[in-house]
């Protein structure tokens, strides 16, 4: 009886280890689907989530295409740096996502960094910056380091030669990192090694 129970509790857990990304991904889903349909109050079901999202496309488009919308965007984006408490939360939340997606893009150079020497350690990380002689650190880098499992991180100024270039594509390095190192590496490419 305690193996049949115990066989039981085991296909249970890998039961919900194996539909938990499913149910998760789906839910997270239907969540941004909802809050987007319902941006627009009184529009039928999904009619509401074209229209929030052709208003994006429009709003992309103007804002990377025309001189007119680049205008009213960076007088928007003046406007909203001169309010107290505002300007805080806007340029980061700007700087974040340019940093990610925008055309500044920040992490797209990954590296391993030389944490200590006894025992060797490296961890994962993005060059930021890479000259810090403005703050008269010649031959630093600044590295962002994301924590795993979270959108946080520190950043480190780091002698160059502690930094060493990583040979992947710089969202396989991201996905390493923030994963805790359980994702970030093809199977094909673990064979090749």
């Amino acid at each position: 009886m305690k193996l049949i129970l115990a066989n039981i509790l085991r296909y249970l857990l890998q039961g919900i280890v194996i539909i938990s990304p499913f149910l998760i991904t789906f839910g997270l889903a239907y969540y941004v689907f909802n809050f987007i349909d319902t941006l627009i109050p009184g529009m039928p079901r999904g009619i509401g989530f074209v229209v929030v999202i052709a208003g994006f496309i429009l709003i992309g488009y103007l804002g990377s295409r025309l001189l007119f919308g680049r205008l009213l965007l960076d007088l928007f984006d003046k406007i909203i740096e001169k309010i107290p408490g505002l300007k805080v939360v806007y340029t980061a939340v700007k700087d974040f996502t340019d940093g990610f997606v925008g055309e500044k893009r920040k992490f797209t150079n990954p590296v391993l960094v030389k944490m200590s020497e006894h025992p060797i350690m490296y961890r994962v990380g993005f060059i930021t910056q890479d000259d810090m002689s403005k703050i008269n650190l010649p031959g630093h880098v600044m590295v962002y380091m994301p924590h795993a499992y979270a959108i946080s991180g520190f950043h480190y100024i780091l002698d160059i030669e502690n930094v060493h270039t990583l040979d992947m594509d710089a969202s396989d390095a991201m996905k390493l990192a923030v994963s805790g190192g359980v994702a970030g590496f093809n199977q094909e490419e673990i064979e090749n090694v």
